[in-house]
């Protein structure tokens, strides 16, 4: 689990943890950092990630998403700092989704 104000994360086997900051949805409206490490994330579950707006920093290390998947969720975050390591399901197409992310600033 992440820590830190407007972060939030889940544990290994997908149970949410919740805010760290606020359960109030307008503090989920100002998530910045979500957290996602080995936790089994699917297409599913960056769809669900795509409504925290003000997300900038997503982090989906050894996780099972499709480039189609990371398609989708790029296209309606702002994101400036990506963490893919590990995660199988993505193919070479994820050079061209990343390339239109104009805020990207880091890629791991």
């Amino acid at each position: 689990m992440a820590v830190g104000a407007g972060v939030a994360g889940v544990d290994p086997h997908g149970v949410a943890v919740g805010l760290v900051k606020s359960q109030s949805a307008l503090a989920a409206q100002r998530l910045q950092t979500l957290i996602l490490d080995q936790a089994n994330c699917t297409d599913r579950t960056l769809r669900i990630a795509t409504f925290f707006l003000q997300l900038q920093r997503l982090s989906l290390k050894e996780n099972l998403i499709t480039t189609d998947g990371l398609a989708v969720a790029v296209q309606k975050l702002k994101l400036t700092h990506l963490r893919l390591r590990g995660c199988s399901g993505l193919c070479v197409r994820v050079a061209d989704v990343l390339g239109r992310c104009s805020l990207l600033q880091h890629v791991c």
